[in-house]
């Protein structure tokens, strides 16, 4: 895992943080939505920078709302 991978995750990470001071009740946040939120992040960050399809898969998708929203 490269620097920018790690600064890439310490973000995600900074942000919940930021998110979480920044919020008026703090005890009613769903720790389990935040978990599972992260957690496919990180499923779609591997399947897209490490299997070949998921890229192409992505570019694929890429293309097709470029050209809906050139509409």
């Amino acid at each position: 895992m490269g620097i920018y991978n790690l600064i890439s995750l310490s973000g995600i990470f900074a942000f919940m943080f930021v998110a979480w001071i920044f919020s008026k009740n703090k005890r009613n946040v769903n720790w389990r939505a935040v978990f599972w939120g992260v957690v496919l992040q990180l499923i779609f960050a591997l399947f897209i920078f490490y299997i070949p399809a998921g890229l192409f898969l992505f570019n694929c998708v890429n293309d097709i709302v470029i050209k809906v929203l050139s509409f």
